[in-house]
């Protein structure tokens, strides 16, 4: 059975990170009763400035995207994201906890972009990942630490109208 394109469109691609989150052994389901979270849609920033309160650490954290198509008769999307994965930690003093948190987000965040490879091959018009970049963020006030993955998607775009939209 094929894939549903994740590269289609801002629906897809956000469903498509909450199951990958969801299905990941170490970051889990969200906990619905007490409003804790393990998966986040928006700016890192926004995540800095409020929502951990409700953090259920490790989190995955799903950044906005840049959509740029290509110029040539097949068009190609490309879809520019960044995902965070952050751990917690006790001791800011303690660098071992914050290098545990490093690795253990670097472990966990190349297997969800070895997932997203291996279901972009599995899709319908193969999705590409590519440009692949991880930075280290830190929030010593929160004591979080974790990676920041900056990736492009692309796959072909469907390039005839859809006539039915049309009066």
């Amino acid at each position: 059975m094929k894939m549903n394109n994740f590269n289609l469109n801002a629906n897809s691609f956000y469903a498509y990170m909450r199951t990958l989150a969801a299905q990941h052994r170490e970051i889990g389901v969200d906990n619905q009763e007490d409003n804790r979270k393990h998966f986040f849609v928006g700016e890192l920033e926004d995540f800095y400035k409020g929502l951990c309160s409700v953090v259920e650490f490790p989190a995955l954290v799903v950044e906005g995207f840049q959509i740029n198509l290509s110029d040539n008769e097949q068009d190609t999307v490309y879809r520019e994201s960044a995902f965070v994965v952050v751990f917690s930690y006790n001791d800011h003093q303690n660098t071992d906890q914050e290098t545990d948190c490093y690795s253990k987000s670097e472990d966990v965040g190349r297997e969800i972009l070895r997932r997203m490879a291996y279901d972009g091959d599995d899709a319908v018009c193969p999705i590409r990942i590519n440009n692949i970049q991880g930075v280290q963020v830190l929030n010593e006030t929160n004591k979080y630490a974790g990676i920041r993955f900056s990736f492009t998607l692309s796959n072909a775009n469907k390039t005839e109208i859809e006539k039915n939209v049309w009066q």
